[in-house]
């Protein structure tokens, strides 16, 4: 008994077939919204955790230069003791 040969039979197919479609394309645009919000939220998350670590580094890069900048400044005050001493 094929729908072909059964057209009142044929139309209620194409008819579930319409309505199985039509309510399946707003759930999987609903999917798909839920979906792309949900990688936003992981995006925005994962770069609040590179910020921090970003952060970390760039402050101990800082305190680094000023240990750097600290030590230089005493090694030219001992060169310039020992200069003076010598002379």
């Amino acid at each position: 008994d094929s729908p072909l040969k059964n057209p009142p039979r044929g139309s209620r197919v194409i008819g579930l077939r319409e309505e199985m479609i039509a309510e399946a394309c707003p759930a999987i645009k609903a999917r798909h919204d839920r979906t792309v919000a949900d990688l936003a939220d992981l995006r925005l998350e994962q770069n609040k955790e590179y910020l921090e670590f970003f952060r970390m580094l760039y402050l101990t890069l800082g305190n680094l230069i000023y240990k750097k900048e600290k030590k230089l400044e005493e090694l030219d005050r001992n060169i310039r003791t020992t200069h003076i001493q010598l002379e």
